[in-house]
């Protein structure tokens, strides 16, 4: 066998192998008991006739197919072991020739990561400001929750509940027909289409109102965009929206362990800091991580991008699941194939890639390990409200598998925290801090 090297771009190896003659016959012995077993040969019994025979019966090349199919992958293996190869995937194969057997294999390796001076990165954290203005608005959606409505005898407005029947038909074609249907008509809201609250606005009970509207270019129902629909509506009863007062009884009422409409607005300011800090801690794990790939160079093989495309194919398979639908339904209903689909998902794998691999370097040049205590504190904290089912868990994270996966989990959350004591500058003022305890796989979702 005579194999030659070459580096390709990408963190690929090209592999240039002809085979000897001997060697290959050695393969078509194997390929002939193969095929003999299955073809039949006039006077011989199935798996019977010689060689030389069943050559001329099916040809030589039904043989050497064969013997290629096989001698391939394992020629391979054997010349990226002989060139000290570190493959991480298997390998894509494209045969030059026959007779001699010639071909070429291009193998993917170990990525090639280079970051800069990663200690110099920073990032800039955003100031968490709750205003008086955004607590007052969610008061007022309480009491909107707690409203209630009440027969009018007055023309509609908006924020009224009406009942009303309804005809709507594109052409010839009936889309829609409902008999005492409620309706909140509020102003600007775009369904059954943009501009239907506007239409109904002074409407008074037992009057028809008839006019079109038309499907917008973007509309979810592709075969009746730019299509115009001509409705048909009679309102049947209209109600009027009766919102509590706002006093310390209606703040006792919600069941939040207040007393005081001062003190509901405390907790709703509380509750709105603690939202928007965990906002923008996320925002700025983003920013650093974005920064990290920003300065990270990158040489990967493809396979590694096809299969975080296949991890995201496969998480819609699940999504598709908990609906109770399959993945090749919602795509037919898309009218989008599978490969449509995964040049959509590029992107996001791309990125999640490269964040994972940037992370990854991270880790490397900062020694970042996840310890055995910490991966066994974090399958601890993940069976914690297992209840009795508890010493099951336990057994399914001890797996080898799922472990390994936990402690992957447990790395990237040790070494986000890393990044975000560099990024801040408090790695400056001492060595790196230990994470908070979370979910081993909380901060993988970082990748996305």
């Amino acid at each position: 066998m005579k194999v030659t090297a070459e580096k390709a771009e990408n963190s690929q190896v090209v592999l240039d192998v002809e085979m000897e003659p001997a060697e290959v016959e050695k393969y078509m012995e194997i390929a002939y008991r193969h095929v003999v077993q299955r073809t039949s040969v006039p006077g011989f019994r199935k798996g019977k006739a010689p060689r030389a025979i069943l050559e001329r019966h099916v040809g030589r090349g039904v043989l050497l197919e064969d013997a290629v199919e096989h001698l391939i992958p394992e020629a391979c293996e054997k010349a990226i072991e002989e060139q000290k190869i570190e493959a991480i995937a298997r390998p894509r194969y494209e045969l030059v020739s026959v007779e001699p057997v010639h071909f070429k294999a291009t193998v993917p390796t170990r990525p090639t990561i280079t970051l800069c001076d990663h200690r110099a990165l920073r990032v800039q954290a955003e100031a968490v400001n709750v205003t008086e203005e955004q607590v007052n608005e969610v008061v007022e959606q309480l009491r909107q929750q707690q409203a209630v409505f009440t027969p009018v005898e007055r023309p509609v407005r908006y924020n009224d509940i009406i009942t009303m029947t309804i005809a709507g038909c594109v052409g010839e074609r009936q889309i829609v027909s409902e008999k005492d249907a409620p309706y909140r008509v509020m102003k600007d809201f775009d369904m059954p289409l943009p501009g239907f609250p506007e239409k109904l606005e002074g409407a008074v009970k037992g009057e028809q109102r008839e006019f079109s509207l038309v499907f917008p270019k973007e509309h979810p129902a592709g075969e009746f965009r730019g299509q115009a629909c001509d409705f048909k509506v009679t309102v049947t009863e209209v109600k009027e929206q009766e919102l509590p007062e706002l006093d310390d009884a209606f703040a006792k009422s919600l069941g939040m362990n207040v007393e005081t409409v001062e003190a509901l607005k405390d907790k709703v300011k509380s509750d709105l800091q603690r939202r928007a800090e965990a906002n923008e801690k996320s925002k700025y794990e983003d920013a650093a991580l974005d920064r990290l790939v920003e300065c990270a160079q990158m040489d990967y093989p493809p396979v590694l991008l096809e299969d975080e495309i296949d991890r995201l194919v496969m998480r819609e398979e699940e999504n598709a699941k908990r609906q109770g639908k399959k993945l090749k339904d919602l795509l037919r209903a898309a009218n989008k194939t599978e490969e449509q689909m995964r040049e959509q998902l590029k992107p996001v794998a791309e990125k999640r890639l490269r964040r994972s691999l940037a992370l990854g370097k991270l880790a490397e040049m900062e020694k970042i390990e996840a310890k055995g205590e910490e991966v066994s504190a974090d399958i601890e904290r993940l069976t914690r409200d297992a209840g009795d089912k508890k010493e099951e868990m336990t057994k399914f994270f001890g797996l080898p598998q799922v472990k390994a996966s936990v402690a992957s989990g447990t790395l990237t959350r040790k070494t986000m925290a890393r990044l975000i004591d560099i990024v801040s500058g408090k790695a400056e003022n001492g060595g790196p801090a230990e994470p908070a305890p979370g979910s081993a796989g909380a901060e993988a979702e970082k990748m996305e």
